[in-house]
């Protein structure tokens, strides 16, 4: 028991120091700061990865539709002028936008940043505001008219340290017009808030929210350092505006499109009808993934959008769209975006972000706000448990794991135990991860294991089958196979100072063996001798009894050796019985060979004996 509880604490302090150290990797690699991304961590990871897509929920989620600016989309528009290569002239977004309102979806996301205006603008250029503004395309002021029409716009904006898109602002003005989820005045006591630290704003240009009712979502990438996307910070706070905390896209629409459903206490954790929602200790969330973008979330291409639309507005008749092949049963009637989420975005290849997620390594990154929703709406958020739940596992695996892996008896039965215990917390896991959306470290705990496994297998090798060796080879030749596993398994019941017993010694030798061996050539006397040896020992060992030695023709063993064998003077009885049966046939065999005719005397007695090893340390007999 001593050394289960040595090797197990020696392991699990190792653990413990090793998951400390990921807690501080991941910890910094949440901040940005981290080089890499801890393996183990990427493991567990990996292992909830893999999780995901064996539960992945059957059918589409009908909550939230998607409108992607795809291939098809680029056909089916090619001979429209006004769209054109992508990205299009602004003033396409009008029918759009005004098509899919009629339908009275809760939100409309755009997953698109139009940071700059529109100079390039084929409708021509103007100003906006109309006295001492600034130079804009009208196609910029068709689509801010379509967003006051709409008032169900969200617009996207990026806070990165430095900006590709920007040319006229580095500025953080555009956070002021942003309305804050929690008041200015409770920011003071929320904790483990996401602090964004880039310097400018990649925010829509001023005419498209300016005295107009519109939304905003902060969008920025938060990718782990494995480059997956598997968490999301629903409210943020930029380090140089400190009160002011921020939602990201999907919190912003839900808020507004479900009120009363998610809310904030004092410290900042978000409430979905009164209960918290999971939130790690860097301030983020778990979202808890459903599926690829096509497999799980409706779609309608927006080709087939603004088909729908100009036929709907007659601006094209149903006529020339089948002459160019088109199908009516694909036109979308604007009812079926009633009470949705719909987000607009691009799946052109080059045209959008790339991000990874357990279902695929190449999706669009749109898909994190269709999934931040669902999981907002449907409490799909993950938990992760505790490093300190995990320890305490952890601790478990390794001192239980130690006690029954060295005493175990063997390494085939050690292999069955540590077998068992893996497949039983493997699926505990993934049952744990299935039915409560909670994730519990995979990886780490059977590493433990493993590694217990593989110390205590080791140590039963080197040390303690070294002792079951030595009783094998001391005693395998003298007692039965039974006896022998037995002390094998606890060798300290040989008792090397030797241990008074009551036992019964078993005598036994041939009559007239000295007469015998005059008659007979050595070689030939030996053979007979063996002959004889052989078939009492085996009868003797049968019955249990441990021998002894040989003295020339003498057999001389013990019964009662091993501890609780109370019926050894029955067993010694038993033993004489059968080597005079023996003996009978012997004798009848050896007249037929023309050998000499030979008895066999027996002597029984029971009491006291002293058992123990007879020698010296490198050489031992048990007598």
């Amino acid at each position: 028991l001593l050394t289960s509880l040595l090797i197990g604490l020696i392991i699990f302090v190792c653990f413990w120091q090793m998951i400390e150290r990921r807690d501080d990797l991941v910890s910094k690699s949440f901040e940005g700061t981290a080089t890499h991304w801890p393996l183990i961590e990427s493991a567990e990871q990996h292992i909830f990865d893999y999780f995901f897509t064996f539960y992945r929920p059957k059918g589409k989620y009908d909550k939230v539709i998607y409108l992607p600016v795809d291939n098809e989309t680029q056909t089916l528009l090619t001979d429209f002028e006004i769209f054109g290569r992508w990205p299009w002239n602004r003033a396409a977004w009008e029918g759009i936008l005004d098509f899919v309102s009629k339908g009275k979806p809760k939100a409309i996301i755009f997953d698109i940043l139009f940071p700059e205006p529109n100079l390039d603008d084929s409708e021509g250029i103007t100003t906006w505001p109309e006295e001492g503004g600034t130079p804009h395309g009208m196609g910029d002021l068709i689509f801010r008219e379509a967003i006051e029409a709409s008032t169900l716009v969200y617009l996207p904006y990026r806070l990165p340290s430095v900006s590709p898109l920007k040319i006229s602002s580095d500025e953080l003005e555009f956070l002021s017009s942003v309305s804050p989820v929690i008041p200015s005045s409770d920011l003071s006591s929320v904790q483990n808030m996401v602090v964004c630290t880039g310097e400018v704003a990649d925010e829509p240009i001023p005419a498209f929210y300016k005295d107009l009712e519109v939304g905003f979502g902060w969008v920025d990438g938060e990718q782990d350092d494995d480059g997956a996307l598997r968490r999301t910070a629903l409210i943020v706070r930029h380090k140089d505006v400190k009160n002011k905390a921020i939602p990201c896209m999907g919190l912003a629409a839900v808020l507004k499109g479900e009120p009363g459903l998610i809310r904030f206490d004092k410290s900042g954790q978000l409430l979905r009808k009164g209960i918290p929602i999971p939130r790690n200790e860097n301030g983020h969330y778990l979202i808890g993934w459903s599926g690829t973008l096509r497999e799980r979330y409706e779609n309608h291409s927006l080709g087939m959008v603004v088909m729908s639309q100009q036929i709907a507005d007659e601006e094209l008749s149903k006529k020339e769209y089948t002459d160019a092949k088109g199908k009516l049963e694909d036109l979308i009637d604007p009812k079926v975006f009633k009470d949705k989420y719909i987000i607009i975005g691009t799946t052109i290849v080059g045209a959008h972000d790339i991000k990874e997620t357990p279902f695929s390594p190449n999706e669009p990154a749109l898909i994190k706000h269709l999934a931040t929703i669902e999981c907002l709406l449907e409490d799909k958020f993950m938990e992760r448990a505790s490093s300190g739940l995990v320890l305490a596992i952890i601790a478990f695996i390794c001192f239980g794991g130690a006690v029954l892996f060295l005493n175990s008896g063997s390494p085939f039965r050690s292999t069955i135990v540590a077998v068992i215990i893996a497949l039983t917390y493997l699926t505990s896991s993934a049952q744990l991860f299935g039915a409560y959306r909670y994730q519990l470290d995979v990886f780490t705990p059977l590493l433990a294991l493993a590694s217990v496994y593989l110390v205590c297998v080791t140590w039963n090798y080197f040390v303690e089958d070294r002792k079951r060796r030595e009783v094998r080879g001391m005693f395998s030749k003298y007692m039965s196979p039974e006896i022998v596993a037995m002390l094998e398994a606890d060798p300290d019941l040989i008792n090397a100072g030797g241990d008074r017993r009551e036992l019964t010694a078993f005598f036994s030798d041939l009559a007239n063996f000295t007469t015998l061996s005059e008659t007979l050539e050595p070689e030939e006397l030996l053979v007979l001798i063996n002959e004889y040896l052989e078939l009492m020992t085996a009868e003797i060992i049968e019955q249990g009894g441990y021998l002894d030695k040989y003295q020339g023709d003498g057999i001389m063993a013990v019964f009662g050796v091993y501890p609780g064998e109370s019926n050894h003077a029955l067993d010694a009885c038993r033993a004489a019985l059968g080597n005079q049966r023996d003996i009978i046939g012997l004798q009848q065999r050896w007249e037929e060979e023309g050998k000499p005719k030979v008895a066999v005397r027996i002597g029984i007695n029971s009491g006291p004996m002293v058992a123990g090893n007879v020698g010296y340390e490198g050489k031992l007999n048990y007598t």
